[in-house]
């Protein structure tokens, strides 16, 4: 069973992703500001974080920052999950290390399939090489 870390301010959203990744077999921790997701991710080192741009306190760029920014983090994927669609904020993110990038309101079946895409190369990333 996977961990995902999901990350927004709206209530409704992170209670839409635990239902939908928790009916996949997903073990879901929710933080509903960026300040809340780094003690998360601290504590509790997600396979993969779920991460919203705009959020008090600390803004999802800054948390992807700082997840990156940190050996022991850097390698879990992080999605970004936001409302923000304009290319700028893509491009910003990914510069950043976001892992993909998915626009709300987002399709069930297209945020599970990424989720899945991100564990497996993680997944794959931490395989010692057979030769």
């Amino acid at each position: 069973m996977s961990t995902i870390l999901a990350c927004d301010d709206d209530p409704l959203i992170l209670e839409s992703i635990e239902l939908l990744l928790g009916e996949r077999g997903h073990s879901v921790m929710t933080a509903v500001n960026g300040a809340e997701a780094m003690k998360a991710i601290v504590q509790r080192r997600p396979d993969v974080v779920l991460l919203d741009i705009a959020m008090p306190e600390m803004d999802g760029l800054k948390v992807l920052e700082a997840i990156k920014g940190r050996p022991a983090m850097a390698g879990v994927p992080v999605i970004m999950l936001t409302a923000r669609s304009r290319i700028e904020d893509v491009t910003a993110a990914v510069r950043r290390g976001a892992a993909d990038y998915v626009v709300k309101p987002f399709d069930a079946d297209e945020l599970s399939t990424r989720v899945q895409n991100a564990l497996a190369i993680a997944s794959n990333s931490r395989r010692v090489p057979w030769y």
